[in-house]
C-alpha cells in the first residue's frame, strides 16, 4: 500500500497535467508488435503564444516509444484561430505532430481552408500552431474571391495577416477585383495575398527549418479506407 498510493497519485497528477492538451481519444492501447502507443479519434487543444485556441485531431494517432510527444497521424486536421478573429482549418491525408513544439508536418492533398472563403491545396505543408503560420514548398493552387492562383510555394505569416506566394506564379483575378493584394470581402485586417513575381518580389520569410522530419517511409501507411475523404 505505501507503494501504491504514491504512484496512483503521481498517476492522477499526470492525467490533470495532460488533461488540456489531450482529449478525447475513443481507444488508447500499446501496439503489440512495437510497443507504441495508439489513439483512435485522437484529439489535442491548447492556446498558441498569444493565447489563442488551437485543436489538431486525427483519425488515428500512434506515438513511438523512442520519441515521447511525436505522434504520427492519419487523416488530421487543425484549426488555427489567427490574429483578427478568423480561423484556418488545414487537413492532409497523414501527418506528424511534435506535442512539445507545437509544429505539425501535413503531407499528401493538404488542404488549407480560411473563414472568408479562401481555399489553398499542397501536397506537403509545414505548420506552427504557436504563431499561427505555415508555409510550404511544393506547388500550390488556390481559389477565392479573388480568382484562382497557382504557385511554387507559399508563406502564410504575421499570426495569418500575410500569404505571400512564392517561387513562379500566376493569378487570374475574378471579374471587378483590382490588383491590389487584399483579399476582397474579408473586411477588418484581412490576410494579404501577394503573388512573388521575379524582379517585384517582396521581402519573403525564409521557411523555418523543417519542422518535423517526415514519417519513416517503412512505417505502416493509412489504408485507402483511412484516407477516404
Amino acid at each position: 500500500m505505501k507503494v501504491v498510493l504514491p504512484l496512483l497519485a503521481f498517476g492522477l497528477i499526470a492525467l490533470l497535467a495532460a488533461w488540456p492538451r489531450i482529449q478525447g481519444a475513443d481507444q488508447e492501447t500499446p501496439r503489440r508488435d512495437t510497443g507504441e502507443l495508439e489513439m483512435m479519434r485522437a484529439l489535442y487543444v491548447g492556446t498558441d503564444s498569444q493565447n489563442r485556441p488551437f485543436s489538431v485531431t486525427a483519425d488515428r494517432a500512434v506515438q513511438s516509444s523512442s520519441e515521447p510527444g511525436v505522434l504520427d497521424l492519419v487523416r488530421p486536421r487543425a484549426e488555427l484561430t489567427l490574429q483578427d478573429g478568423t480561423w484556418v482549418a488545414l487537413k492532409a491525408d497523414r501527418g506528424r505532430y511534435n506535442d512539445k513544439t507545437g509544429k505539425l508536418l501535413l503531407l499528401g492533398n493538404a488542404d488549407l481552408f480560411h473563414d472568408k472563403g479562401y481555399e489553398f491545396k499542397t501536397d506537403e505543408a509545414h505548420v506552427d500552431v504557436n504563431a499561427s503560420n505555415a508555409w510550404g514548398d511544393l506547388p500550390v493552387t488556390g481559389q477565392g474571391p479573388f480568382g484562382e492562383l497557382s504557385a511554387q510555394g507559399f508563406r502564410l505569416f504575421n499570426g495569418g495577416e500575410t500569404i505571400v506566394f512564392t517561387g513562379r506564379s500566376h493569378l487570374d483575378l475574378a471579374p471587378g477585383v483590382s490588383g491590389s493584394g487584399g483579399l476582397p470581402g474579408a473586411g477588418g485586417s484581412a490576410a494579404t495575398v501577394s503573388p512573388v513575381t521575379g524582379a517585384s518580389e517582396p521581402a519573403v520569410p525564409e521557411a523555418p527549418p523543417r519542422v518535423a522530419e517526415r514519417p519513416d517511409q517503412e512505417q505502416e501507411q493509412p489504408t485507402p479506407e483511412q484516407v477516404q475523404r
